[in-house]
């Protein structure tokens, strides 16, 4: 079984891969950071990803970082390139006060971060063989970071909070996959494939049927005190599948992911 943990702001650089996860090119290749560096991230594998896959994966990732995960972050104060020096001064919050709704804008110590973690369905490939495009939502966990909400409420004298649901549910799940996918590369994983991984179509937008790779996993929320992230990478022998666990904000009692890396 291969098993990483990823503590809280652990610093590792695995040995140099020698040609791109994704594409396999060996020209102007660069630092995969596993966990995206904006979310703390730094498992580093050196000489992994070209100048053009990392320009695709950065744009999944900044899609997410610079959406729904951007308060959170800088709540938690996650590191930045540019120190969050583009991140608004104040986030907008909507309220329902005396059944008016009422959008007012607050510094992001003041606010209820309600991070919106999108639930899947299990990875199609567990109970089909019939590809769909896309990912299939069954609802949405919502963990709470800043103010807590009961008291925001008090505060503002308003009878709910109003939030937008998972704003991009694919490109989080493409995130999910490269997380996986990365982290079986360094760690070597990748060799108990009996043929190429399908994840890097998913993770370049060659393959849309992205649900039928990626999923949540189906089993109570847990929590691991002292770690910010969590991955494992291990073989399903009976399934005969080589299976990527994903929890992003592993103390926060936030979703675990599955992704299908390939068969063994």
């Amino acid at each position: 079984m291969v098993n990483q943990d990823l503590p809280l702001l652990d610093h590792h650089k695995y040995p140099p891969y020698g040609e791109c996860i994704y594409c396999g090119g060996v020209s102007d290749l660069r630092i995969e950071h596993i966990v995206p560096f904006g979310l703390s991230g730094n498992l580093e594998l050196p000489d992994s990803t070209c100048k053009n896959c990392a320009d695709i994966t950065s744009k999944i990732e900044m899609v997410i970082l610079r959406g729904e995960f951007w308060a959170v972050r800088i709540f938690r104060e996650l590191q930045s390139r540019r120190k969050h020096s583009f991140a608004p001064k104040d986030f907008p919050i909507k309220i329902v006060r005396n059944g008016v709704e009422k959008q007012i804008r607050l510094p992001v110590n003041e606010c209820p971060i309600l991070l919106h973690f999108p639930v899947f369905t299990a990875p199609r490939i567990l109970t089909s063989v019939e590809k769909k495009s896309g990912v299939e939502l069954r609802g949405v966990d919502t963990i709470s970071f800043g103010q807590n909400p009961k008291d925001f409420l008090l505060k503002h004298k308003a009878e709910s909070i109003l939030t937008n649901q998972s704003q991009n549910p694919v490109a989080f799940a493409r995130m999910i996959a490269k997380i996986a996918y990365s982290m079986a590369a360094a760690t070597g994983a990748l060799e108990l494939l009996t043929s190429p991984s399908p994840i890097p179509s998913i993770i370049l937008g060659e393959e849309l049927a992205v649900g039928h790779w990626v999923g949540t996993i189906d089993a109570p929320n847990t929590s691991h005190s002292g770690k910010l992230h969590r991955i494992a990478i291990f073989p399903d022998e009976r399934l005969g599948l080589l299976v990527g666990d994903v929890q992003l904000f592993c103390d926060s009692f936030a979703p675990r992911y599955s992704v299908i890396l390939g068969h063994l």
